[in-house]
């Protein structure tokens, strides 16, 4: 695998060769260095997918893609890039050395008809289809207990762009003609990325070189979001038939670059596997839960600690939680736990090159953060000890406790 970034016309082009892969994968990614467009990009990443002035119907595109041998095209937004607002344009489709000359340019061409050559101002049809998807996903989101009780964690923490119910507001009262002035200002104004994998030549970046214009080259405003620690335990009724935990760590730490591996190896030993603290002392040795695990989210600059308990069981699932982190700060962590978090993570790394998406999404990481190549990832793994873990431990401060009670928990009073 051999990686060259392009840098002219004001974007960059990350070529990523690699025989792996019998695809090749296309990701176009424009970042906005404000966040106050969230709902009508998310309006964006759909509609441009609907229809376009060559293609003006949804028939059209499924036949096309069809005769581009199923080429798959997807839209999607990052709900949170630190102050940045990122919308996602990828395609894949099957290398034309499986099938015949010319089949790169076919799908390309495609895609970047459905991107750059919109129907003016947009239409009625597509743009009620969007919101409709859009309102879907909200609704999903806010009548699932485990996704509703983290996004009023985050927004209880000062992560204002989740509040589902405000971007819901706002949805209603966008215009396509609205969607359509974010859309210029977008194809004017946001940097461009361009990441390519598969088995291609430097023919495909010169595609490229050739249809997009000359930009203006632009900063990513800073990556990482840190709103002010606020130490606060929300406790909510909802008519849900579970109760969940969810426990919002904010990190700050003064060389994410340095230190994220560290991160990474310490969120493992607490709750990110079967043999984590968590697990074991929550679960497994005290039947507290059905379910708890961590996470660490180096977008957002937060550990998570997500659990599905019983009502009762509150105070002393949260008591556990709190302790086996103030243990980890303490410097109580085994040799065999360091051991057992860096094969995990090194396993994890060799599987990363086996799925494209996670190439691509390392090429981004590696150009916002700065972080190293794989090879020097691994050398990081291997030399991390013990105090490096608890030096991380104790840049971790506990922001918010939320508790959703479900009121139809069979155990409830």
């Amino acid at each position: 695998m051999r990686k060259k970034t392009y840098r002219f016309n004001g974007y960059d082009i990350n070529l990523i060769r690699t025989d792996k892969f019998r695809q090749v994968k296309v990701n176009m990614r424009f970042t906005r260095n404000k966040i106050d467009q969230q709902v009508e990009r998310e309006v964006l990443s759909k509609i441009l997918l609907e229809a376009s002035k060559k293609y003006p119907s949804r028939k059209k595109i499924g036949e096309k893609k069809e005769d581009n041998y199923s080429q798959n095209i997807k839209g999607y937004t990052i709900p949170i890039l630190g102050e940045n607002s990122i919308i996602n344009f990828e395609t894949t489709f099957i290398n034309e050395l499986y099938l015949k000359k010319g089949h790169h340019q076919k799908c390309l061409d495609f895609f970047m008809e459905l991107i750059f050559n919109p129907i003016e101002n947009f239409r009625d049809k597509e743009f009620k289809l969007a919101q409709k998807k859009i309102k879907s996903n909200i609704d999903a989101a806010l009548e699932d207990p485990e996704s509703y009780s983290n996004i009023m964690a985050l927004i209880n923490a000062g992560y204002e762009m989740f509040n589902q119910e405000k971007n819901y507001q706002k949805l209603q009262k966008l215009t396509k003609e609205e969607v359509y002035q974010t859309y210029l200002e977008m194809i004017a104004n946001d940097l461009l990325d361009i990441t390519i994998v598969g088995d291609v030549d430097e023919q495909i970046v010169e595609y490229f070189k050739q249809r997009i214009s000359k930009r203006r080259r632009k900063k990513m405003a800073p990556v990482c979001h840190f709103p002010t620690v606020k130490e606060q335990e929300i406790i909510e009724e909802k008519d849900f038939s579970q109760s969940k935990l969810v426990m919002l760590y904010k990190l700050k730490l003064a060389d994410l670059k340095k230190q994220y591996i560290h991160v990474e190896l310490l969120d493992d030993i607490l709750g990110g596997s079967s043999n984590s603290r968590l697990f074991i002392n929550v679960r497994e040795n005290n039947s507290l839960a059905y379910s708890v695990r961590s996470n660490y989210n180096y977008y957002k600059g937060l550990v998570s600690v997500n659990a599905g308990i019983d009502v009762d069981k509150y105070p002393d699932v949260k008591k556990i939680i709190k302790q086996q982190l103030a243990d980890l700060q303490a410097g109580n962590i085994t040799e065999k736990e360091l051991k057992d978090a860096q094969k995990k993570s090194l396993n994890e790394l060799k599987t990363m090159n086996d799925q494209m998406r996670s190439i691509v999404n390392r090429v981004y990481a590696e150009k916002y953060y700065g972080f190293y190549s794989n090879t020097k990832i691994k050398q990081m793994i291997k030399e991390t000890k013990i105090s490096d873990l608890v030096a991380v431990a104790n840049c971790l401060e506990l922001d918010t406790t939320y508790f959703l009670k479900g009121v139809n928990d069979g155990k409830a009073n």
